[in-house]
């Protein structure tokens, strides 16, 4: 799908606006709707375009951590079964292959440490693989910014999913309609209250409740950089310490780069992970000599990780975590 520029200003109008008619959109990317619509329907059709419910799953009791790792064979036999396996492993939000030291980066959504262990013994007894050079960040929030390279106008607040010292225990009726709300594709309030079995009214006074309660942050829909020709990275820092003063900084800067669409804190063998699409390496390789210059006094090491394939983008917690009385 080839794009000009009006394309890119309605996929950027379209970005902060998933939750809203498409005439909001319209009028925000000064175009007609019917250009929206057709503009939608073909990234979505083409999987190029999806819409994610952030929701704050550590107000819900959730834990998050990022794991990266490589397996020793190079065969291709070998790399496709445990690309199987993940597949199917539970937990697994985001599954991604790169290239260099590792070969896969997994995003997993748990409910305590326990589950890590749930998901390695799932990982071993299933492929019969060593995983070597393991890797894992417990992740404490991170910022989603969107794909601000699209225009230079307009972009979306960012969203921030952090612990605000609260945890939401959730009924039966409200889990439900959380999963069917994160899960579905479009966003559709009749359809999915006709499978909640439920009014349609019920519904959005249960969707504005968790809203208002912190647990849904907002909605956004999410652009393949392979629609706009750009490649993803992921750049792993490593600081000195992770205090809220440095991440400050980095977030700054982070705002002012047109590469940066998110960025993830937690504790680990890295300290922060940038989120970048860009038109090819040395772009990266440039914003992370910037940021490593102006934040030279606690940045210490920043890897670059090239993204080969995104294998899976669930976008959503496994529903056992969701919904309650599942798992």
């Amino acid at each position: 799908m080839r794009l000009n520029q009006r394309d890119k200003e309605i996929l950027s109008a379209l970005q902060a606006n998933a939750d809203e008619p498409l005439r909001a959109v319209a009028t925000a990317a000064g175009v007609s709707e019917p250009s929206v619509r057709r503009l939608l329907s073909k990234g979505m059709e083409a999987n190029q375009i999806r819409r994610r419910v952030y929701v704050n799953l550590f107000a819900l009791g959730l834990q998050q951590y990022a794991v990266f790792f490589a397996i020793p064979p190079k065969s291709i036999s070998k790399r496709a079964k445990m690309r199987e396996v993940l597949l199917r492993a539970p937990f697994v939000e985001l599954l991604i292959e790169v290239s260099g030291r590792y070969h896969f980066g997994l995003v997993l959504t748990v409910r305590s440490a326990f589950d890590l262990e749930r998901f390695f013994d799932f990982v071993s007894a299933q492929s019969k693989i060593e995983v070597t050079d393991l890797a894992l960040q417990a992740r404490t929030g991170w910022y989603y910014f969107g794909a601000r390279y699209l225009c230079s106008s307009g972009h979306p607040e960012p969203i921030h999913v952090v612990p605000t010292g609260d945890t939401r225990s959730l009924s039966s009726s409200e889990s439900e309609a959380l999963y069917a709300y994160a899960a579905n594709s479009d966003g559709n309030r009749s359809r999915m209250a006709r499978e909640l079995r439920v009014p349609p009214a019920t519904l959005q006074y249960q969707i504005s409740n968790l809203q208002r309660s912190g647990v849904v942050l907002g909605v956004r829909y999410q652009i393949a950089p392979e629609m706009t020709g750009f490649q993803p990275y992921r750049v792993l820092l490593q600081t000195s310490q992770p205090v809220s003063a440095n991440r400050l900084r980095i977030y700054n800067w982070a705002q002012q780069s047109r590469y940066v669409v998110s960025l993830m804190h937690g504790v680990g063998p890295w300290h922060y992970e940038l989120r970048l699409e860009a038109p090819n390496q040395a772009a990266v390789s440039v914003a992370v000599d910037d940021l490593a210059e102006k934040c030279s006094d606690f940045v210490h090491h920043a890897e670059i990780v090239p993204v080969v394939k995104v294998v899976k983008m669930q976008l959503c917690p496994d529903r056992e975590l969701l919904v309650a009385g599942k798992g």
